[in-house]
């Protein structure tokens, strides 16, 4: 088992570095800053706030699954990340440096990754024909968290399936 879990750290490693090695271009280096500061989550206020106005009756309907929704998330997060203790990767690797300031200390999960997929799976269940564009979004904002040095592509991972099954499991006892 060990064998194991030190192969999957070992590849975590390796595409980290692959993906962390693409920065140091400026227009790069700025555009998945901008997208990762998307994913801090005062958009996903912003989108809410403009569905209630213009959709009043259709958003309280979900409201109650898609509230439940980020706080079972967030809860869940919150627990495994300080029981995990994952180390950033800018912290593990002396030539990393982080490009944008991570929220809290640890690495697991992505919470902006998982945040995006929350918000993601509401807004395809509402809006199917948004699918495309939403899984779009979820990989930018998790490839912008590995871009920037802050996250692994398993944190990424863990926290797109976090967010995707709480979602779902919301949406499915909610509505």
């Amino acid at each position: 088992m060990m064998k194991l879990f030190r192969g999957v750290t070992r590849t975590d490693s390796f595409l980290f570095n692959r993906i962390y090695g693409l920065s140091g271009h400026k227009f790069l280096d700025h555009f998945f800053y901008i997208v990762s500061r998307i994913g801090d989550g005062w958009v996903y206020a912003g989108l809410i706030i403009l569905y209630i106005i213009f959709k009043t009756s259709e958003a309280l309907r979900i409201l109650p699954a898609f509230v439940t929704a980020f706080v079972v998330e967030g809860s869940i997060y919150f627990l495994v990340k300080k029981n995990v203790k994952r180390i950033r990767p800018f912290v593990k690797f002396d030539d990393v440096d982080s490009l944008i300031m991570p929220p809290d200390e640890f690495s697991f999960p992505s919470g902006h990754t998982a945040a995006a997929a929350v918000f993601s799976t509401f807004a395809l269940y509402i809006f199917p024909w948004l699918s495309p564009a939403g899984i779009i979004y979820v990989g930018l904002i998790g490839f912008s968290r590995i871009y920037n040095g802050v996250h692994y592509p398993g944190d990424v991972l863990a926290g797109a399936a976090l967010g995707t099954v709480i979602s779902k499991m919301s949406i499915a006892v909610f509505y």
